[in-house]
């Protein structure tokens, strides 16, 4: 999912709280595991032109902000 499918389907939401739910993963080892072919698949990475590959960082930060501040904001303010 996108945050812009994010944004426009839960965010903008009326009343997000009783009409969506989130599951947010966390997978270990996989900063670790960077190199691995599979790795894209599930962590935004940057490719320099001699092909090292690592993690996204920037990509990083949005998606805790996200998760932690915008998505928990929607579920914190239901409580």
């Amino acid at each position: 999912m996108t945050e812009r499918e994010v944004q426009c389907g839960m965010l903008q939401s009326r009343d997000p709280a009783s009409t969506s739910f989130c599951i947010t993963r966390r997978i270990t080892n996989l900063v670790d595991n960077v190199q691995h072919p599979r790795a894209r698949k599930f962590i935004d990475v940057v490719v320099t032109e001699s092909g090292s590959v690592s993690v996204d960082a920037g990509a990083q930060q949005l998606l805790s902000s996200l998760q932690h501040d915008k998505i928990a904001a929607v579920f914190d303010s239901a409580r």
